[in-house]
Formats: C-alpha cells, sequence, structure tokens
C-alpha cells in the first residue's frame, strides 16, 4: 500500500507541471498585453549563471546578439551567440575571448558598423565579423590595472 501510495504521489508531482504556453491576452482597454512566444532559446548550455548584457542591441542580417554561457559555476565560460531570430537557431557561437574565459560579458559601451561588433572590455578590445563570428582584432592596453 505505501508504494502505491508513492507511485500515485510520484505521478501526482510529474502531471502538475504547468506547460509554459502564453497565450495571446487583452486587457479591458483592448490593449495587447502577451503574445504567444515565436521561439524559446535556453540561454545556458550547463549551469545557470550570470550570462550578462549588451547595453543596446545587435542586429544584423535579421539576426540578434544574445550573451549566453556555456559552463558551470566553477568554469563560468560566456560567450555570444547570433541567433535568427525568425526560427531561434544558432547562427554561429564566440568564445574566443583572450585571457582567462571567467570574465562577465557586461557591455555598456560597443560599436556596431554594417557587419563588424567592437567593444572593449577592461584593458581588452575585440572586433567581431557578425558574418560568421570570426575575431577580426583583438588588442591588450599595456600597463592597465584590469
Amino acid at each position: 500500500m505505501k508504494s502505491l501510495l508513492k507511485l500515485l504521489w510520484i505521478l501526482l508531482l510529474f502531471s502538475c507541471q504547468e506547460e509554459d504556453v502564453v497565450k495571446r491576452q487583452i486587457n479591458d482597454q483592448g490593449v495587447v498585453i502577451a503574445t504567444p512566444y515565436l521561439w524559446k532559446k535556453p540561454l545556458h548550455e550547463k549551469d545557470v549563471i550570470s550570462n550578462g548584457y549588451i547595453m543596446l542591441p545587435v542586429y544584423y542580417n535579421g539576426n540578434i546578439l544574445i550573451p549566453t554561457t556555456n559552463g558551470t559555476v566553477h568554469d563560468n565560460i560566456h560567450k555570444f551567440t547570433l541567433v535568427d531570430a525568425v526560427n531561434g537557431k544558432t547562427v554561429w557561437d564566440w568564445d574566443d575571448q583572450f585571457g582567462p574565459k571567467i570574465y562577465n560579458m557586461y557591455i555598456d559601451d560597443c560599436i556596431q558598423y554594417k557587419n563588424l561588433f567592437i567593444y572593449q572590455s577592461g584593458s581588452k578590445s575585440y572586433c567581431i565579423n557578425l558574418n560568421d563570428g570570426c575575431i577580426l582584432k583583438e588588442a591588450t592596453t599595456p600597463n592597465s590595472r584590469y
């Protein structure tokens, strides 16, 4: 009897998971306040850790650049992922940071010029080709305290 109750309890727990479906919602004034997802994409391939941010949106050829992670709380590997805005598929990943791979991707100042994404993090500067995610130039400021 106890094993039957345990089995029922486990089945109840798994059956009570709420499905993550957002339906179109309109408030009393007729304003749309929610719409269904076009797609969803995990920002973390392993552990959930801070993935960072880019202060300004970076769009290129109908794709959007987002900071993601491919690590654990111990190795904390940050990267950029260019995502197709229509279907949510990854176009490319970039994690070619020089030096330790543990730097957070908190990008306050950046420039996008055509297919180039340029940003600086501490003493390190990067220029990434948005076509393929290859680094075109990287530099370190000498005598920096970072």
